[in-house]
């Protein structure tokens, strides 16, 4: 059964729901009449203690405390960015918004670009994006709308804000899935700006011939909290064995903590204004049942068997996934193996399952905002245990 779950994140104030029409869906033309050239930035991820600046401008290319070149969390995968370009005019129809796959080009992510067709380049567009493209059906993950009025009819042009309807994103994932919060026009690669959140306005060059490039930077915010796994273990065990780390995934759960959830739907609402606020004036999230897990750390295929041992004096990382505001409830795959004193491999590949809420841990997280980080933190406990006979010993408690 799928639930709904309203998420108000940070820097934002109303969240407006409204049945969508769907305005546009996902194209990608081989060709176009011209080339446009991006750099993004995103917003850093945040501790929970940590409060944002109440400087939202952003000179490219240079970062700033809150601000950062846009780069890949996920270092097995290369993103493709969904670009909507709108025609600023009153009333417009589905032609007068084209969207565009913006791909990586180099190996610094600082240049992305898409191939454009511009019909009238003396009008105002309005662009709006969301990446990474990794849903299971792609070709029609994101739409598009304009905004509703409360009596739900559409304000009359994208000038306002957009909604953007993104289907299928994955409940746990190691992608960072973002939303353009602002644009600007650049007048040249190296070109240096200032650039705010809530303006999205574009102004194409008016060239008609030749080989034709335009230039703009743009804002990401993110959709999802970032978590982060340490691991060490019990003092009372760890003076008889060692236990090393192999392979950890993670799972979603529905607030039961018993069904898996394999995917969500986001609602993202996108407000223009000229103050320099976050455009996110609200999301909302959908979650699908299914099972669907995702693999942040995996030592198996090293034959190394110092990497992953854990300890009982600090805590060890590994690694980092990202999961939707919505989940609270994670189940925790664990394939380890146990070491003897002299380091000897007395147990190989066992698996422990556990799962957890996160408003029911030790240092439980209440605020599950948007680009929040967390740090969870977890010991390795044993519930049963025989020092003669290792193999009647039960599976470990991964207690967060």
């Amino acid at each position: 059964m799928n639930k709904t779950l309203h998420i108000t994140p940070l820097l934002t104030t109303v969240l407006l729901t409204a049945t969508l029409l769907l305005a546009a869906c996902a194209d990608d033309p081989d060709t176009g009449g011209r080339t446009l050239s991006v750099s993004l930035g995103s917003r850093q991820f945040a501790d929970i203690d940590q409060e944002f600046s109440t400087t939202r401008a952003v000179s490219f290319p240079a970062p700033t405390t809150d601000w950062e070149d846009y780069t890949t969390l996920n270092p097995g995968a290369t993103p493709n960015m969904l670009l909507f370009i709108a025609n600023s005019k009153d009333n417009p129809t589905s032609s007068d918004v084209t969207s565009r796959l913006l791909r990586f080009q180099n190996n610094d992510n600082k240049d992305w670009q898409a191939n454009v067709t511009i019909t009238d380049p003396s009008s105002t567009y309005l662009l709006y994006g969301f990446i990474p493209l990794d849903a299971d059906n792609a070709s029609d993950q994101v739409s598009i709308t304009r905004l509703l009025k409360p009596n739900d009819t559409y304000e009359a042009s994208y000038s306002t804000g957009a909604i953007l309807t993104i289907r299928g994103l994955k409940a746990v994932t190691m992608s960072d899935p973002c939303v353009i919060v602002g644009a600007k026009k650049l007048n040249g690669k190296d070109d240096n700006v200032t650039l705010q959140q809530g303006t999205f306005s574009y102004q194409f060059s008016e060239e008609s011939e030749g080989s034709i490039t335009d230039y703009a930077c743009m804002l990401l915010d993110h959709l999802y909290s970032r978590y982060f796994f340490e691991f060490k273990m019990d003092a009372t065990y760890a003076a008889l064995r060692t236990i090393r780390i192999k392979k950890l995934s993670l799972e979603a759960l529905d607030l039961s903590g018993t069904n898996a959830i394999r995917s969500v739907n986001a609602t993202v609402t996108l407000r223009a204004n000229t103050t320099g606020d976050s455009p996110i004036e609200g999301i909302t999230f959908q979650s699908n049942n299914g099972n669907r897990s995702v693999t942040f750390y995996d030592n198996e295929n090293d034959n190394d068997n110092t990497k992953g041992r854990l300890n009982a004096t600090t805590y060890e990382s590994f690694g980092f996934c990202l999961a939707s505001p919505e989940q609270r409830w994670f189940r925790l795959t664990t394939t380890y193996d146990v070491l003897d004193s002299k380091g000897v491999v007395i147990r190989s590949d066992d698996v422990a399952v556990n799962s957890f809420d996160t408003q029911s841990i030790k240092t439980k997280i209440l605020n599950r905002a948007p680009g929040l980080k967390h740090k969870i933190q977890i010991t390795v406990n044993p519930t049963y245990l025989h020092t003669l006979s290792e193999t009647d010993w039960d599976q470990p408690n991964f207690i967060p």
